[in-house]
């Protein structure tokens, strides 16, 4: 954008000197303006760096030995490939124990819809470790629904996203991310030649037109739920 302002700027000043004639081609208003996108809308897309899905096990032995909230809650987002604002502002209302299911309301996704999230019996068992004691419940009022799974250090606060990206790096992320995970369920998939839309669903990314979004209503949490057993065995099973 400041290119084509000072190449406006020059064919202005020429035009002024009498040196040209006519429109300036390089003029935004009522010119390029119609032709070229908006410069607020333009901007670099910047993959996150991801580990290798054949380095996740590793890591997420690294991270079951480190003591803190911050390791198992990096620990559910592999398991569960959900984004990172998802899981440090899951609270126990959202989670089902006994159909495991985590319910992930509308107003917390990128998306602005429900997103359900089937359990792995792995994803299962670290959450009942992570059950309030009952000494914490009576200290937030007695209210377990309401709490979050992951409580950051002042009182009503979830884990921030700092705390998380320092536990990751003090395992040895190097200089992948935390979101970088989402990355390495998406490579597992491809490599293992699951199928693709149930690892989009998994995701919850958006998928086609706007046409095909409201036909496709199912959000296919059968298989899903085998696929996301397969990625946490995967896991596990390298451990």
């Amino acid at each position: 954008m400041q290119v084509r302002s000072r190449i406006e700027s020059i064919l202005d000043y020429a035009e002024a000197r009498g040196l040209r004639r006519g429109e300036n081609p390089a003029a935004w208003r009522g010119n390029l303006a119609h032709l070229l996108p908006a410069p607020g809308r333009l901007r670099l897309v910047k993959h996150h760096a991801a580990l290798p899905p054949a380095d996740m096990p590793d890591m997420l032995r690294r991270l079951s030995k480190r003591e803190g909230v911050a390791p198992p809650a990096l620990v559910l987002i592999a398991l569960t490939v959900c984004r990172v604002g998802e899981a440090l502002g899951a609270t126990w209302a959202e989670i089902d124990l006994t159909h495991n299911v985590w319910t992930i309301p509308a107003a917390r996704t990128k998306a602005g819809r429900v997103h359900s999230v089937p359990l792995s019996t792995q994803a299962v068992a670290l959450l009942r470790t992570l059950r309030p004691t009952r000494d914490r419940v009576a200290n937030h009022g007695g209210n377990v629904a309401t709490m979050a799974i992951f409580p950051g250090m002042h009182r009503g606060r979830s884990l921030s996203p700092s705390a998380l990206a320092r536990a990751w790096r003090l395992a040895g992320g190097g200089k992948t991310t935390v979101h970088g995970m989402r990355s390495a369920f998406r490579d597992w998939c491809g490599e293992q030649g699951e199928d693709r839309q149930l690892a989009e669903l998994s995701l919850a990314h958006k998928q086609g037109d706007a046409t095909e979004q409201a036909y496709a209503r199912s959000d296919l949490l059968a298989r899903r739920r085998k696929l996301m057993q397969r990625w946490a065995d995967a896991l596990d099973r390298r451990r």
